[in-house]
């Protein structure tokens, strides 16, 4: 299954800034309790885990429990201090790690 992940950020911002971070993911966030039509239980197929670090420091942290709606979007704030990557991790029931980032420009 492909994901789409998106994350979004100004381009550049003033050191000290609060800067605004907006991350989505294209996911069905299967809970586990839907049925097919034959009746057979279609099999949990969630995202578990969200984090966010900016250049390599965890700056955001959420978890997802099974009543999380399809497509999660998640907005939230970080504190510009320095150039660098901002990259946002969604990790499956599985253990699977799915990763994107962007750059924030501070001047």
């Amino acid at each position: 299954m492909n994901h789409n992940l998106y994350i979004k950020l100004p381009e550049k911002a003033q050191q000290g800034d609060e800067v605004f971070v907006r991350a989505r993911m294209d996911h069905v966030m299967e809970s586990g309790w839907h049925k097919t039509e034959e009746g057979e239980t279609i099999p949990p197929n969630r995202i578990r885990e969200f984090t966010c670090d900016y250049n390599g420091k965890t700056v955001f942290k959420a978890s997802f429990e099974a009543g999380a709606a399809p497509n999660p979007y998640l907005g939230f704030y970080i504190r510009a201090s320095e150039t660098g990557s901002v990259e946002c991790h969604w990790i499956t029931e599985e253990g699977k790690r799915l990763t994107t980032s962007a750059v924030l420009t501070v001047t």
